[in-house]
């Protein structure tokens, strides 16, 4: 394992949260800068010296913050709300009776917004091992997918799904929710990208971003208009004149309140510490887990089986993971360390 790129240990105490948490596929836990800004803006909306415009200001380095981790500039992503409030603005803008491609055993994040888009959209699911195959035959509007696979882990070739969809006059719009904080790639392979902010960057829950490509942006149909992603969101929020934005804030929601000062610290130190190297830590630690078990190498952060009594075995050692029946999912994130990867498998022998 020596040989392996772990971070360096000082690393760990920019987190307050105990050993063995490996749980960030379902929640992220926030740094300590997080924790300290949310607490700062409390105090000031509690005593009466919040300055709305400041915090106005603020979402815009936020924005910026989000931007760098992406290789995007800032006016090219979107806030919303949820990544599936943002999912929607594509599925609003499809045809009815148009076919939505997407994989089986999808995360709904990725699905409801085509199952309940108002118009009559078809949303065929298709098997992992079929999809390249169904996607050459055409007969689609836009194939939505998550760029890893909430159940498994699974990372989803951009590369090799692009030209199948561009061939077929479709658009590729993929949930990023379970890859950005630790997955490099190019946003600029996909169409659409959305991600919420409660996972690997590690915010709270409520705030997501969003980039469009400039050739789909303008298709885009806000689902939730409102005066935050008008041309002028500081006017005075009076009257009917009301023109929404020429880029990616057209499809602005108004952020809460503490979210996102929650989130700008920690976007913020996963881009000081960088993503290439918390993708070579994350991996290395999951990839020692996944030998220990004999399962399959991935290249994923996260770790996935099936094995009767796993779960309550790690939970019962005082380890934090998704367990659902049998299957047990495991996330190693910048927080983690190598004596987490060596509990799990001293616990599962």
């Amino acid at each position: 394992m020596s040989e392996r790129p772990l971070l360096p240990s000082d690393i760990r105490a920019k987190w307050s949260v105990g050993p063995g948490y490996l749980n960030t596929a379902l929640r992220g836990v926030p740094p300590v800068a997080s924790v300290d800004a949310a607490s700062a803006l409390l105090k000031t909306w509690a005593d009466g010296s919040l300055d709305w415009i400041a915090w106005l200001d603020e979402i815009a380095e936020v924005r910026q913050a989000f931007a760098r981790l992406t290789g995007a500039a800032a006016d090219e992503i979107a806030i919303g709300h949820g990544g599936a409030s943002l999912m929607a603005a594509a599925a609003r803008a499809l045809p009815a009776g148009a076919t939505v491609i997407t994989l089986a055993q999808e995360h709904n994040s990725c699905t409801i917004p085509f199952l309940h888009a108002g118009a009559e959209l078809v949303v065929e699911s298709v098997s992992r091992e079929r999809l390249e195959e169904r996607l050459a035959r055409g007969g689609y509007a836009a194939l939505a997918i998550s760029l890893v696979q909430s159940l498994d882990g699974r990372i989803v070739d951009l590369a090799a799904l692009r030209p199948l969809v561009k061939a077929a006059g479709a658009w590729l719009l993929v949930d990023a929710t379970q890859a950005l904080g630790w997955l490099p790639f190019d946003i600029r392979q996909t169409d659409l990208c959305v991600a919420s902010c409660y996972k690997w960057l590690m915010g709270p829950n409520g705030p997501s971003f969003g980039w469009a490509s400039p050739e789909l942006l303008p298709h885009l149909k806000p689902a939730a208009p409102n005066w935050f992603a008008c041309t002028e969101p500081y006017a005075a929020p009076y009257g009917t004149d009301f023109q929404l934005a020429d880029n990616a804030r057209r499809l602005d929601v108004v952020p809460g309140l503490l979210s996102l000062a929650a989130l700008r610290p920690s976007l913020e130190l996963l881009a000081s510490i960088g993503i290439e190297h918390i993708h070579a830590h994350n991996v290395a630690l999951a990839a020692m887990v996944r030998r220990g078990l004999g399962l399959e190498e991935n290249g994923s952060a996260l770790v996935s089986f099936e094995r009767a009594g796993a779960g309550a075995a790690l939970q019962r050692a005082g380890l934090q993971v998704t367990v659902r029946g049998d299957r047990v999912r495991l996330a190693f994130h910048v927080h983690n360390t190598l004596a987490d990867a060596e509990r799990v498998l001293e616990v599962l022998g």
